[in-house]
């Protein structure tokens, strides 16, 4: 059911990110994968990746049967999501990319809060 959950935000994220990337004048990125607009960007997300699996390893997220997991990995989604949203908006204000990250990082935040009510799973 949580799945059903998650490919229904899913598409709402296609929909609305084509939706402002219509209206709004977005500079598309260079390349298929995500490009760092600054070496301090790639170093923060490296240590919040660590910091993520030193979490999983220490508080054996992984092994919960409840669902517990799932939320502490749409966490890390989340805060990468809104790192990489503000670097978007302080280096490269005039791409307007990170409004489109923005959109994406709220509805991760939504994803996150929905499926914790519904499904009763709280951290």
């Amino acid at each position: 059911m949580i799945i059903i959950t998650g490919i229904i935000f899913g598409i709402i994220s296609i929909v609305t990110d084509s939706f402002i990337r219509k209206n709004w004048i977005v500079q598309e990125p260079k390349g298929r994968y995500y490009q760092y607009r600054h070496n301090l960007h790639l170093v923060l997300e490296a240590i919040i990746t660590l910091a993520f699996f030193l979490l999983l390893k220490n508080k054996n997220a992984i092994l919960f049967g409840d669902g517990r997991w799932m939320f502490t990995i749409l966490s890390y989604f989340f805060i990468i999501s809104l790192l990489r949203t503000f670097v978007e908006w302080k280096v490269a204000r005039k791409d307007n990319l990170w409004i489109v990250k923005l959109v994406n990082t709220t509805i991760i935040l939504l994803y996150i809060g929905v499926s914790a009510i519904v499904y009763n799973i709280y951290w």
